[in-house]
């Protein structure tokens, strides 16, 4: 809770009055209590800092950037998949190139498809000559 005092100054006779009450927020707050003893005898608690020092430079920081890892491991990924492939066998590395290399020529039928997921029947094969 913050506790606070409320002043107030009035002018009385062409001299200045001050009329000062305590209160905490989250408690209502009336006039109508006594007021504190003028001169009021307040202290700080602290020493308040406005100006924040600037953090320091960490690599650290720059290494926990989300952007920075991915660049990390496509780096690593860029150094690494050749030496794996150079460490293949001479039959697995023709297999897997003979793999990516197939052009995959079937097409995918969009509306038959979303026609099979909204009715439940299966789609008429059409014969290929």
């Amino acid at each position: 809770m913050l506790e606070l005092v409320y002043l107030s100054i009035e002018r009385e006779n062409e001299k200045p009055v001050v009329y000062a009450w305590y209160y905490e927020t989250g408690y209502e707050f009336s006039f109508s209590e006594q007021t504190l003893q003028y001169p009021l005898k307040l202290s700080s608690l602290g020493k308040r800092e406005f100006i924040v020092k600037r953090g320091e430079f960490s690599i650290y920081s720059i290494l926990k950037n989300p952007y920075m890892l991915m660049i990390g491991v496509s780096l690593a990924m860029i150094i690494l998949v050749p030496k794996l492939q150079s460490m293949l066998d001479p039959e697995e590395l023709e297999a897997s190139n003979q793999m990516f290399a197939k052009p995959h020529t079937e097409s995918v039928d969009f509306s038959a498809t979303l026609a099979q997921m909204t009715t439940g029947t299966k789609p008429k094969q059409s014969i290929k000559k």
